[in-house]
């Protein structure tokens, strides 16, 4: 201790507090605060994505709205049609992605400019540029910051909705 000055306080931080203030930001938001998810191919194609995606938005207050089994560009329009989100991402396999996610990508943009899309996985560098292309707004996978994607998507569902 030094002579005549007072000791240093420690901070007190719970290490959950950013997902605390990103729930309180989900709970402004209400019932409006979903992500809607793009199941492609049957439920063992696309589960361990699904489930991933799931897991990431529900730290931060966000609900995922699951597909039924995509199987084509139209399915999948269907889907935004008729959950009226802003927020999708695409679950499935590698192959899937390369022969489906672009032409999906680019019929839903056509008629939903403003919705924003995400791939759940990091594909093959030689894909991505047709992926981004297409419309995909970004790759989310396992090195993804979870915190940094919550605070985005929270911020732009407020602008949406207010």
């Amino acid at each position: 201790r030094h002579a005549g000055k007072a000791p240093l306080a420690i901070p007190q931080l719970r290490l959950s507090e950013p997902y605390e203030q990103l729930r309180k930001q989900a709970g402004k938001i209400g019932d409006k605060a979903k992500a809607g998810l793009i199941c492609i191919g049957a439920l063992k194609e696309h589960k361990a994505r699904a489930d991933f995606i799931t897991g990431l938005l529900a730290p931060g207050g966000i609900a995922a709205v699951k597909s039924s089994a995509i199987d084509s560009a139209d399915a999948a329009l269907q889907f935004v049609e008729n959950t009226n989100l802003h927020h999708y991402f695409i679950c499935g396999t590698n192959q899937q992605y390369d022969e489906k996610a672009a032409d999906i990508v680019r019929v839903i943009k056509a008629k939903w400019p403003n919705v924003h899309i995400y791939l759940a996985g990091l594909p093959a560098e030689s894909k991505r540029d047709e992926l981004q292309t297409s419309g995909i707004r970004q790759f989310i996978h396992a090195s993804s910051n979870c915190y940094d994607t919550l605070a985005s998507l929270l911020s732009e569902m407020e602008g949406h909705y207010e």
